[in-house]
């Protein structure tokens, strides 16, 4: 009888620590694996038709594989300034742009005074982008913001 009700304990405990497994999709992974799913479903969502902003963190981003290629409204986040460089080359440190690169470089900011509050970006797939000094806030890019009513 012993054996029987230890065999039946073994079998719950085994039984639950599966089921609490089961509760969470990414045990196992990696950081790195759970990273990349991240990368992958912000790209996916970015390219949804309900797809309204997202909150870009500080960093470099390859368009095509970071960032699906498209047209960008880029703003920053409440009573912050960010800093916005598009470039199509990078340099050998992975760092920034090279120096024999095409740049644009905006300063997006929602402080009185200082900078424009937005800008529009057409990325290309290929290109890179550098966000500095503050996270940006990315929106698909609707046109311009006024009519001739």
């Amino acid at each position: 009888m012993k054996k029987l009700f230890a065999l039946i304990l073994a079998l719950v405990l085994l039984c639950s620590s599966a089921v609490a497994e089961s509760d969470d999709p990414f045990a196992g992974l990696s950081f790195d694996e759970i990273l990349a799913l991240y990368k992958y479903v912000g790209q996916y969502l970015m390219q949804m038709p309900e797809f309204k902003q997202v909150t870009v963190p500080e960093g470099i981003y390859k368009i095509g594989v970071d960032i699906p290629s498209g047209d960008y409204e880029i703003y920053s986040l409440p009573d912050s300034q960010t800093s916005v460089y598009y470039f199509d080359k990078i340099n050998t440190f992975g760092s920034t742009a090279a120096d024999d690169a095409m740049t644009q470089w905006e300063v997006i900011s929602d402080i009185d005074g200082l900078g424009c509050k937005s800008y529009h970006f057409h990325f290309v797939d290929g290109n890179y982008v550098r966000i500095s000094s503050a996270p940006a806030v990315f929106s698909t890019y609707t046109g311009p913001k006024f009519s001739f009513d």
